[in-house]
């Protein structure tokens, strides 16, 4: 058995500008959906920056019958959550679902949603944490809300990991942070080392430090128009321009402590040529790439 997930911030609906995408725009995100549903089959399709009316027309446009979706939209102080998770029926089924707030002075910050699922073999719950963190714009990399959000997200992980630290978690998002920051390596815990994090089950696993540079190696031949060294593009950026903001972080229970396991080669920003032209375009409003993992149950047997 087999569960594949994407996160993909759409940039539809920004909660400061719930209304800015046109028509077109639309358009491409819902053939972006559908090609994700049709196409891949991808069992849970997470989106950010999403609306309740995004989600009204989603029904109306794309074929996803064969899926039921959380919609994540509650409020947060005086902002709100824009998360909306699509699952397949016959593969998930939503037990439960809580949002984690943490109150910084007058402000709510926004950690992340948990979603949990119950698996179609019956025997698996999958503890799904999704967050959108606030852009660097408004929370510099050094912001103490930074620290404050990783920290909560930990503890939210630590509620559902267990005392044996089996627990079977998947944090995913656009954290606005690099795997690097203290935010994720820190305070969440989120490790490149993997044989550490299977040791020390405690730990996360990241394996999207692998996806911090180019995906094409220089040559003489090679084209840099044509590659991507991460998923999030700024155009005005100083020193890159691509940054690893969208990433999908996993419990050392996926490390050979189950059944369940990460398929570590499979992990990938997703390149669809077409909409990655439209993220280097500094004229369009899109500008993170989705990211896409899968995990496998292996039987005992082999």
């Amino acid at each position: 058995m087999q569960i594949s997930m994407i996160w993909w911030n759409t940039s539809l609906s920004p909660t400061a500008k719930r209304r800015r995408s046109t028509d077109a725009e639309r358009a491409i995100v819902f053939s972006m959906i559908d090609f994700f549903a049709g196409t891949l089959s991808i069992d849970v399709i997470c989106l950010g920056e999403m609306s309740a009316a995004d989600v009204v027309a989603m029904r109306n446009t794309c074929t996803i019958s064969e899926y039921s979706i959380y919609e994540g939209f509650s409020r947060a102080g005086r902002s709100s959550f824009d998360v909306c998770v699509i699952f397949r029926k016959n593969a998930l089924l939503m037990l439960d679902h809580k949002e984690i707030v943490s109150f910084s002075g007058p402000s709510a910050l926004k950690v992340g949603q948990r979603v949990d699922f119950a698996l179609a073999d019956n025997e698996t719950v999958i503890h799904l944490f999704v967050s959108h963190w606030p852009s660097r714009l408004w929370c510099d990399e050094n912001h103490t809300d930074r620290h404050r959000l990783g920290m909560h997200l930990r503890e939210a992980v630590n509620d559902v990991l267990g005392a044996d630290n089996s627990g079977h978690v998947v944090v995913l998002g656009d954290f606005n942070d690099e795997p690097f920051a203290p935010s994720l390596e820190d305070h969440l815990m989120a490790t490149r080392d993997r044989a550490l994090a299977s040791r020390r089950r405690h730990l996360m696993y990241n394996p999207f430090w692998r996806h911090l540079a180019s995906n094409v190696l220089y040559s003489s031949g090679s084209a840099e128009g044509v590659s991507h060294g991460g998923s999030y593009h700024y155009t005005s950026g100083r020193l890159t321009q691509w940054h690893t903001f969208d990433q999908i972080i996993f419990s050392s229970s996926f490390l050979g402590n189950s059944q369940w396991h990460l398929r570590e080669d499979a992990v990938k920003v997703l390149d669809i040529p077409s909409y990655t032209d439209l993220v280097r375009d500094r004229d369009e409003s899109f500008d993170h790439m989705p990211v896409f993992a899968l995990i496998e149950k292996v039987s005992l047997n082999g």
